[in-house]
Formats: C-alpha cells, structure tokens, sequence
C-alpha cells in the first residue's frame, strides 16, 4: 500500500478531502426553467417549495409519482395551458432547454404509486398536439463520492473507518480512493473454495458466476451449501465479503464488488487428496483468484500439509494457470494462539504458490489468537482484539439470505485480501503469481510500529514474524500494480544439503555454519531472494520442545519453527519443509547459520531458559507485552482527538481519515552480521532434496473457529531475542555443488499470449506442458529428490549418499494403496545404532463427513540414537533450498 505517512496522530493533520457529498434522491428531469410572468399562464411552484424529500423514497425506486412529462406541438402557451387545465394538471414548468418539453403534476394522484396511471396518460395522448407523454417514476441516483448506500456500510469499519469500534479513525483497508478510480474488481474471477456459497443471496446474485463454480462433494455443478447445518455458513461469508455488491439497499458491500465470484464446494463431505487437488485446479484458466480459509486444526500440535496430488496442483496453478502467468491462491494462516501454535507446521501456508494472510484489530495490533511465523507475507483486519473479548462487527452475506454481524478468525481477513488482489489485478491483469507477491512485499504498511518483533532485512524491507511485511494497503497495490514491470523468470537452487547425522544437545542447541555460492555460474544463479525453504528430518524426545533458527548471510534470523507448548509428540519431523519469506531481495550468497535448540520444560510446565534463545513467545500464555501498552497509548491520543473528529464528522457525512500513526518509532532495528568473505565459501556442493511424502491423514478446519487449549497453563516464553554466536565452520558436507532450477524462459507453448482475455474465454486456453513448455535433462524439479539428478561425474558421492540408509525412503507404493486401513511402515537404519526406525507412511482412517489433509507424522516409536552422550535428539538430514531470480 502506498505510504500515507503522517508525523503524529489524525489530529495534527487531516487530508483536505473537501466536503464529501450526500446520497440524494432525485426524480428525473424536475430541473425546470420556469416561464416569466407577462401575459404568460401562472405555473404552480408550492410543491417544490414546501415539500419535503423523505430519505424513506431511497426505498421506493420505481415507484410511479404524480408527475408526466410530456412533449406538445406546436408549443404556443395558450395550447400548453388548455391541455393542461382540460386534463386536471397544473404546470410546473418547461423542462431544461428541450422545446415543446414540459413537467405537469396532477394533484389528484398519489406522489408514490407502485402502479402506472395508465389512464391519465392515454387521455393526454387523445390530443393532437401531444406527440408524447410519460409518468415519471423514482430513480435512486448518488453522487459520485464512492461511498457505497448499502444500509450495513456504515459499520464496516475496516472499509471506511468513522471511529465506529470506539478505536482510532483511519484504521481501515484504503480502499475508498480505489473506488474513486473506477476500480471495483470489474472482470476479475474469486473462487471460493470451502463448504460451499449460497449463490441465490440476494447479494450475491448479480456477480455469482457459475463458470468459477463446481460441488465436488456432491460431484454436481451446483455448489449451495447444505444450509440445514448453520456451520456451512463459511463459504458465503466469505464470498460477500469478496464481492458483494454495492449500493443495492442490501446488505454490506464486498472490497471487489464488481468482481465474479464463484464457489467451490469441497469442505463439507468425503474428502481425498484427490478431491483437495481438483479443487485448486479448478479451471485454472478462467479463475484469477482461489480464496481459501481452511486447513489442519490449529491445536498446537499437528503438522498438517497437502497431499502429493494437491502439492501439485498448487505447483501447476502457479505454473500454468491464467495462460501461464499463473494463479493467485489466497490463505489464512490459521488461529492457534491459544494454542502456541506456529503457522509453519502448515503446509498449505508455507507453500510459495500461497499469499498467506494474518490478522489485525481495529488498532492494528495482533489478534490474541495470531499464530506466528516466517512465511506469513502480510495481515489485514478482522474482528479480533489484542486480547480476548467481544469481537468488533464484520459486515457480510450468510446462509437464508441473512446479512451477518458475526465473522471471526483469519478467515474474515484472507477474503478481504482476496478482494485487494482482485481490485490490483483489474488495474492491470498482466500480473503474474510472483509480481502479486512482489507487489504485496514493497507495499505493505508497518503495524503495531512498536512491537519488539520488526527488523529490517538485508534488502531494506521491514518484517515481522507476527505480522509478515505489515498491512496490506489497497490504494498502494493498486497504484503500484499500474505501473509494475514483470519480474524475471524464477530460478530454483538447492543451495547446501547434508545427510550427516549430528546430535542435538540436551538443553542445547546444534549449531551449523552452512556455505553456499547459490549456484553462481549455473542457469540457476540466485542473487535475488523470493522464498527459502529448510528441509529437515530429525528425531527428538519431544517435538515440541525444539525451536529452528535460520540466519541468512546478511545477518536476517528466521524463526522457522518455535516451540509449542501442546506438541508432545516423540515422532520427530520427516522430510518437512519450512519456509521464510523473510529474506525476500537479499544476496543469499555466503554463511547460513542453522540451529536446532532444544528448549525442555521443567517439573512444572514452564519453559527452561537455557540462554540459546528462541524470537517467540509462548503465545498462549497470553501474557502483558508492549502491544498492550500501545493500544493504551493509541485509545488516549483517540480520546484526545476526539472533539475534532466529532467537528469534521459534523461538517461531511463522511470523512476518509488517514490512517493513524500509532505510537511512534523512527526506525525498524536493524540486525546485520559483518559481512563474510566470499573467499571462505566452499565451491562445490552437490545437489541434495527430498520431496517422498510420508504422511497420515488428518482434519481440515475453517478458520473462522479460534482453537482453545484442552488444558491449563503453558509454559513462558522460549528463551530470548540474543545474536547469533559465530561458530566458524563446523559443517562441511561431504563433496556437495551447487545446482537446481529452471532456465530463465517462462512464456508456456500453446498459451495465448492475450493478457486481455474476457472471463468468458479463459475457460478454453490449453495447459502448457510445464515451465518454459521445455524438458531440462539433469535439472531437477524442486519438488523432487535429487540423488537420481547427481550427474554421472559424482559417482563416488552417490555411493556415499546410497550406503547410508538412514536417511534414504523407499520409494512410494502406488496411490491405489494410500488408503489401506493397515499402516504401511518403511525401515530406517541407522548406522551408528542397531535401533530400528520406521517411518510413518499414510494411515487412511475411515471417511468421514469431515474435510481432511495429509500429515507428516515423521517417524513410528523412534529410538534416539546419540552419536554421543546427554543428546535430546537427531537431526538427520537437511536441505536449503533458494527461490528467487538472477537480477
């Protein structure tokens, strides 16, 4: 969002927006030039001067009034004046400047009819001097100000915020001067993928497109939710707030409220990985946007992802949708605060094809049950407080054609960034999956300034683990959208890996120096980061005791996965991959340093502090910290300001108010390590990644419910927010290079290169074959282990690699047996141990009427194996992987 940047509160400076006029009725053509007095007939002027306009006729549009106007030849006054007097009217006067053109009132008709008078006017039509003659009816006209009529808007604060939470005016979307602009989604495509969307809302209706719509749990083309069950009110919440439409007397208005907008019925009835896939890849040409607001339970401990089917429909949306500049999958992060839940062990979330959203109050603080972590790329505003309590109203359709107050979670905030994207893509629609990213990093807003949690990265860019690169500013998207410059192609690069198996201490923490060159001098060269993905495999005796800290080159710390309090499970993680969008346009060039820490809990629950240090609290012991204090700060300066708010607010019916700085902070921290000697980077590392999936299924839930801990009391917070010490190189893998990725060409063969395409004819562009419409022999898909991708001249390495067990899989049985009741089990061996490990592979438990997802589950009943003495687990494997682009 485009900085509106002020030097203290709303008080000190508001915009000069000028007086924003009213909504106003009018009946058509009443401007009149009345005849002068001399000879002439006296016209009757009473019923404009004394009559009252009554705000109820904005409810009475179409209704006929006890006027006509009517066209008389020739136009002598005389002959005027005998029609009218023969027929019972009086004169009000000659319309505008048009000749022979005249206003009549009839005093014995009704001001307001819902029935014609047909009489009255084929009596006038008898005359041979009235060549035409119509009752004139009401029409609901508004001054173009951009403030919508509908009769909920003025509670959706988080369009135009008034003050009416009782919080700082200006806290809101910036939307208004989007919609002055003409740009209201206007051929843009929103899928909804969720329990279904009441399409017959009245709403609704007028922008639902059956094109973007498909039940596959009912395999039909018709997706209306079951509303007999009141909880399948999900999917139509959110579409209303996407795209509702505007000045309508109904309702609320949506943020893209011209968009189409569909629905996919997926949530509410059997489910497979193969159900999840066709529904992210339905009709990748036609739909620009999927907004989702689902996933695993957010209960602190599960780590839940997509199956392989929908991992790659996700990969193929991006790839091949909207011909070949991909689409936009919106999600929610999830509400598992409550839970000391990290949005990092969801998979969905942490995919890179996804623009995963968080939460923010009417104060622009977090939400008590915000989850935290490194791939959120930016948040917007719901219901929820910084603590828990009455939420504030979010405005949008529901089931029985209702209107609803009540929307809670992320899953009232992703739609509303769905609606942004859609208003950024109708300004320019070339936009690709990436530029959409792109746009969101460089535009985002700082919120909640003084939170402890903002650094600055190596490229200059702000960020938060709570709260991504900050809020999401529409009028700044869609500024920066007109103008923007395609990013070059994406390149992939598996920049270290290792398969050595190392100790982590008890109460300790491993800690590993990781070169890299990023594959300098390969078609795979990254000097420009977009995501990094850590995949790791480890065995620990209590998952949730271990936090991962990733510190970039530049000297960025990345929490890629803290602590949770619930999480006690001892099967370890296999083969999960974490992400970070914190890195975005850094040089990844030089040092990583990695450490896994272990962080036990004592006798009674709480977190030891053993001086290693985590960035995270334990989010749910929901204890006071400086956003408390801030959102003190923020209601008194409110208060203080408030007599002049309540001034202006007299003066104009509405006011646009800047957004509130808050408390203020001149700058973000910034945490940058001396810089490293390109010197003391090891050439050559070979290739090394994993994508086997071993996983069981799980539970997919909305995220419109806020997770509560089965139990009482946590633990404190995880250590503290301390530098990184410098270990020096302690890893050198053996005889690894660098290597991975796609050639710069992006355009796709056999992809119409019309980036104006209609909604209309996108349904029948054909896929393209893959990146680039072109096979790359020896570079291997990211998504894909690459122990068959070594080239034949490493030999001697893959012999290495093959003769350690421990960290090889077998290879996937066939997707016709994932659904066997009977857990399947792979061996792992260890070399150090004559302990067995066997991998959890995919349990199908029965179907049920409950939407589910993959789980990696890591490793059945492990034993830890120490290489040494006093550990409290293993890591096994790992592999840094770069996204990004050459420039």
């Amino acid at each position: 969002m485009p900085p509106r940047e002020r030097s203290s509160f709303i008080g000190t400076k508001i915009w000069d927006m000028g007086f924003l006029t009213r909504t106003y009725l009018a009946i058509v053509t009443i401007s009149s030039v009345y005849w002068a007095s001399g000879g002439r007939p006296h016209f009757d002027t009473s019923w404009n001067n004394t009559r009252d306009w009554k705000r109820e006729l904005a409810d009475k549009e179409g209704y006929f009034t006890n006027t006509w106007a009517v066209e008389i030849d020739p136009a002598e006054e005389h002959v005027v004046a005998n029609i009218a007097e023969k027929h019972g009217f009086n004169i009000i006067g000659q319309i505008g400047d048009l000749k022979g053109h005249y206003h009549f009132r009839h005093d014995d008709v009704d001001e307001l009819n819902k029935e014609h008078n047909r009489d009255k006017t084929d009596r006038l039509l008898l005359e041979k001097e009235v060549k035409w003659a119509e009752q004139q009816t009401i029409l609901h006209r508004v001054k173009r100000d951009g403030i919508p009529t509908d009769p909920k808007f003025k509670e959706m604060w988080y369009l135009l915020n008034e003050g009416q939470t009782g919080g700082p005016v200006g806290v809101d979307i910036n939307v208004l001067p989007v919609w002055r602009k003409g740009i209201t989604g206007k051929g843009i495509v929103v899928s909804i993928l969720d329990d279904g969307v009441d399409h017959s809302h009245p709403d609704l209706v007028g922008n639902y497109d059956s094109k973007a719509s498909h039940d596959f749990n009912d395999n039909d083309d018709d997706p209306r939710p079951r509303d007999l069950d009141p909880d399948n009110c999900h999917g139509t919440r959110c579409a209303g707030e996407v795209a509702a439409a505007a000045n309508n007397s109904i309702c609320g208005t949506g943020v893209a409220y011209q968009a189409h907008v569909g629905g996919v019925r997926m949530l509410d009835g059997k489910a497979t990985d193969a159900l999840e896939a066709s529904s992210l890849g339905f009709q990748l040409q036609y739909v620009d946007i999927f907004s989702n607001c689902w996933g695993p339970k957010d209960d602190g401990k599960t780590f839940g992802k997509p199956g392989p089917l929908a991992a790659k429909a996700l990969k193929r949306g991006a790839d091949a949708g909207r011909g070949g500049k991909g689409n936009i999958y919106v999600w929610a992060t999830g509400n598992g605060g409550l839970t000391d839940d990290d949005c990092n062990c969801d998979g969905y979330t942490t995919s890179i094809y996804t623009v995963s959203i968080g939460c923010i109050g009417d104060h622009g603080l977090s939400a008590y049950y915000t989850e935290l972590c490194s791939s959120t790329l930016a948040v917007t505003f719901n219901g929820g407080a910084h603590r828990e309590r009455e939420e504030n109203k979010m405005i949008t359709t529901d089931l029985h054609h209702q209107c609803t107050e009540q929307f809670k979670g992320t899953s009232s905030a992703a739609p509303l960034a769905a609606g942004m994207v859609a208003l950024m893509m109708e300004s320019n629609n070339k936009l690709t999956w990436r530029d959409v990213q792109h746009i969101v990093v460089r535009t985002a807003k700082l919120t909640s300034p003084v939170d402890d949690g903002w650094r600055t990265n190596g490229a200059g860019f702000h960020f938060n683990h709570k709260f991504g690169f900050g809020r999401l500013d529409a009028d700044a998207m869609v500024e920066m959208a007109k103008t923007w410059t395609t990013v070059p192609a994406q390149r992939i690069c598996t920049g270290a890996a290792s398969i050595e198996e190392r100790d982590i201490p008890s109460g300790g923490a491993l800690e590993l120096s990781i070169p890299t060159k990023s594959c300098a001098g390969t078609i795979a060269e990254i000097n420009k980061l977009e995501h990094v993905v850590l995949t790791i495999s480890f065995i620990h005796r209590r998952r949730g005791d271990v936090s991962i800290l990733l510190m970039s080159p530049s000297g960025t710390k990345n929490e890629m996965l803290s602590t949770r309090h619930y999480d006690d499970s001892k099967e370890g993680l296999d083969n999960w991959g974490f992400m970070t969008v914190h890195c975005w346009g850094e040089n990844p060039r030089g040092f990583w340093q990695l450490k896994l820490i272990d962080n036990p809990l004592n006798e009674i629950g709480d977190r030891v502090l053993n001086g290693y240090g985590t960035l995270h609290l334990d989010t749910s012991k929901q204890d006071t910290d400086v956003e408390d204090l801030e959102e003190q700060v923020i209601d008194d300066q409110t208060k203080q300001q408030q007599t002049h708010v309540q001034q202006l607010q007299l003066q104009n019916d509405h006011v646009d108010f800047p957004y509130p700085p808050g408390v203020r902070r001149n700058e973000v921290r910034h945490h940058n390590m001396s810089e490293m000697s390109e010197q003391s980077v090891i050439d050559d590392l070979y290739n090394l990644t994993e994508s086997d999936v071993a996983s069981t299924t799980e539970y997919v839930y909305d995220r419109s419910r806020i997770s509560h801990p089965e139990g009482s009391g946590s633990g404190k917070m995880a250590g503290n927010d301390e530098d990184f010490n410098d270990p020096g190189l302690d890893l050198n893998p053996e005889g690894s290079s660098s290597g991975g990725g796609y050639p710069e060409g992006s355009a796709s063969e056999g992809v119409p290169s019309d980036d104006d395409m209609d909604a209309e004819d996108r349904d029948s562009v054909p896929y393209p074959a893959g990146p680039g419409g072109t096979s790359w022999d020896g570079v291997p898909d990211d998504e894909e282990f690459l122990d068959e991708g070594i080239s034949d001249d490493n030999d001697d390495f893959k012999d290495t690699f093959r003769e350690k067990p421990s960290v090889l899989k077998k290879r996937k049985s066939k997707a016709g047996n994932r659904n066997m009741h009977v857990a399947k089990k792979s061996v792992v061996v260890d070399n150090n141990s004559s302990n067995t490990l066997k991998k959890k592979v995919q349990v199908a438990a029965e179907e049920t009427a409950t939407q589910r997802v993959q789980v990696n589950a890591g490793y059945e009943n492990p034993e830890i194996p120490c290489l040494g003495n006093g550990c409290s687990g293993v890591l096994l494997k790992w592999v840094l992987t770069f996204y990004g682009t050459e420039n």
